[in-house]
Formats: C-alpha cells, sequence, structure tokens
C-alpha cells in the first residue's frame, strides 16, 4: 500500500470522531492531489484538517494557526507531487576511500 493509501486509511479512521475540539491528524496535500478535489483551503472532518495548497509546497504562514487547533503530539502529513525527481548525481568514486 502506497502512503496516499495508508493516509487515506488513517483519515477514514478519525473523520467520524466527535467529541474532542483538537485534530489530531493535520494532512498538507497538492490542489491536483486531493482525493476529494477540493479547491486549495483548510477543512476540517472530526479529527482531520486538510489543508489543499496551491504550488509546490505548502504556505509556512497559516501552519501556526491550522496547528493550534491540534495537540502537540498531533500527526502532521505533507504529501507532494506524485512524481519526484531523483536527487542529483553523487560521484562515488572517492566515497569508497579512506584516509
Amino acid at each position: 500500500m502506497n502512503v496516499r493509501g495508508r493516509v487515506a486509511r488513517l483519515r477514514a479512521g478519525l473523520v467520524g470522531r466527535d467529541g474532542d475540539d483538537l485534530a489530531h491528524i493535520v494532512v498538507r496535500v497538492p490542489a491536483g492531489g486531493d482525493p476529494d478535489g477540493r479547491p486549495p483551503g483548510v477543512y476540517r472532518s472530526g479529527g482531520v484538517i486538510d489543508v489543499v495548497y496551491d504550488g509546490d509546497e505548502p504556505d509556512p504562514v497559516p501552519r501556526e494557526r491550522v496547528l493550534r487547533k491540534a495537540p502537540p503530539a498531533a500527526l502532521e502529513i505533507v504529501l507532494g507531487p506524485d512524481v519526484v525527481p531523483p536527487p542529483a548525481a553523487v560521484e562515488t568514486a572517492d566515497l569508497g576511500r579512506r584516509s
């Protein structure tokens, strides 16, 4: 199961929970990757806060405001694009040598 599937299962388990005013999971997902196709914004469903963002990564400015609605031990998940470019090539010729 991929990460998006695991997040979906975790979200499904907490969406119906009532009681606490605090969310237990904060999921940040790009607008094109949101399973519900929602426009950018902040959405609350039970114990889950979804932050749908535009661009390459979430805006750090509203992060503090969103995390105030979550306990200190809340799980924050940031999902990015489906295709992640590989890291820059590293020359490995010198890595095996010891000085």
